[in-house]
């Protein structure tokens, strides 16, 4: 098993090296390719010292060494990408030794096999496999299925991309990231994956992968995440109409369209003109999407509660 490793990197010099010494200790990987997005501290310094000393490092700019965000990172990443299977990881986090010891099984054991999903923990991980600090699929789901568990569109929970390896053809089928969408844009692709490919549960008890929690993490920007989550639905949205996807999913994004929208505007402290005109402003953009959206039982709740027509079935957003 050959596997091209993409790295982003930013400002995160007091991690970057664990991150890089994890991938090269994969007998796996034959590329680590690391995107240095616009870094202002010393983080090229350290991969540079890497690279001399490994050729497996390639490290690649966006022109002028500008910082473009996460999404087109990876995308330069994909593009250089040669071998045939990917595994991404971040400039903060790292792998365990022997990261691949399962996945490459499962691919050799399953050549319908288009990903393999792997649990992550976070830093201070106590062990237990409930724990929230360990992200997973709490079942393995049959492969074309993994999207009715997939969180936050099933109850199952989740996996997280620097648990997952695909094959580099999946690009053929999902394209690349969104060069829009910034800290949801990993949500976004995973759940097209979901939907298009064949993914298979690896190791979900103990984690493969390790993500630091530090307040540089982007995630810590929660009205940012918020609106993200909101822009993430409509993406999708737009996507399954193209894509001709069954109505069932369309309804099952639009639900979490509403929720997200709900957490964003009316538990916010705007004004109530400012609410009702986000909210109208929702309903014209599903409409605009496409005006079938509109039979979906939340989605017809919603708008009779934002224009104030009689309402036959209440729902609660949070079901």
């Amino acid at each position: 098993m050959k596997v091209s490793v993409i790295i982003p990197v930013y400002n995160t010099s007091a991690f970057v090296a664990e991150a890089i010494a994890s991938v090269l200790i994969q007998d796996e990987v034959v590329e680590c390719i690391i995107i240095d997005d616009g870094s202002t501290d010393e983080s090229l310094k350290i991969i540079q010292e890497f690279a001399e000393k490994d050729n497996r490092v390639i490290i690649l700019h966006h022109p002028n060494r500008k910082n473009l965000g996460p999404g087109p990172s990876r995308n330069l990443g994909l593009k250089a990408a040669t071998a045939e299977y990917i595994a991404f990881l971040d400039a903060d986090d790292y792998w365990v030794e022997n990261r691949f010891a399962v996945t490459k099984s499962l691919f050799a054991n399953h050549p319908d096999a288009d990903g393999v999903y792997e649990a992550r923990a976070t830093k201070d991980w106590n062990g237990d496999v409930d724990s929230p600090d360990l992200s997973m699929l709490r079942t393995i789901p049959k492969p074309d299925e993994v999207f009715y568990h997939f969180s936050p569109f099933g109850k199952d929970g989740f996996f997280s991309l620097i648990g997952l390896t695909v094959k580099r053809s999946v690009i053929d089928k999902i394209g690349y990231f969104s060069s829009t969408l910034w800290l949801t844009q990993d949500t976004e692709w995973i759940t097209k994956l979901c939907l298009k490919c064949r993914l298979y549960g690896g190791v979900i008890n103990v984690p493969i992968a390790i993500r630091r929690f530090h307040r540089d993490n982007s995630s810590r920007d929660i009205e940012r995440l918020k609106s993200s989550r909101v822009s993430l639905c409509f993406s999708l949205l737009e996507w399954t109409f193209k894509e001709k996807l069954k109505a069932e999913i369309k309804e099952i994004i639009s639900n979490v369209l509403l929720k997200y929208h709900y957490e964003l505007n009316n538990l916010s402290d705007k004004n109530t003109l400012a609410k009702k005109r986000s909210d109208i402003s929702l309903m014209v953009k599903l409409w605009r999407i496409d005006s079938s959206l509109f039979s979906y039982p939340r989605v017809k709740y919603f708008r009779n509660l934002v224009f104030h027509f009689p309402v036959k079935q209440s729902f609660d957003f949070y079901e």
